[in-house]
């Protein structure tokens, strides 16, 4: 190479680079802007001030007052509406399956039952391949 083509060379290499470095400006939208997000949260804020405004001091003390007392609901039943926990230490009782051994001996029976029937339908496919032979 000889000095011209390399000169060249980096005189298009630093206007290419000096292109990235430098991007031409966006264009310029004419016409109305639109509110900031600022203008929008003044805005809002604005609106809340004046709902607020009307509350006095009284008038909050007031509510606080009547969320801190005893409310007296009534019963909806004669009676405790919800029955009172037990209390104290309990006895022990014996483990035992969910639902009891009469619900477990039926579901032992249903499966059985299942099994016999899916082993009735196996060997009847089966016997079905074999008699195509």
């Amino acid at each position: 190479m000889n000095d011209k083509t390399e000169l060249a060379a980096l005189k298009a290499r630093i206007e290419e680079l000096e292109r990235k470095a430098n991007p031409p400006e966006l264009p310029k939208s004419e016409g109305p802007r639109g509110p900031t997000t600022t203008e929008i949260a003044e805005s809002r804020m604005a609106a809340m001030r004046v709902k607020i405004e009307p509350v006095d001091n009284a008038t909050v003390a007031g509510i606080g007052r009547d969320a801190r007392a005893i409310q007296n609901l009534a019963p909806l039943t004669e009676g405790r509406v919800r029955p009172p926990l037990p209390g104290g230490m309990r006895e022990p009782s014996a483990l035992e399956a969910p639902g009891g051994q009469r619900t477990q001996d039926l579901i032992g029976k249903l499966l059985d039952v299942d099994d016999a029937r899916q082993r009735a339908d196996f060997i009847a496919r089966e016997a079905h391949r074999l008699a195509k032979k």
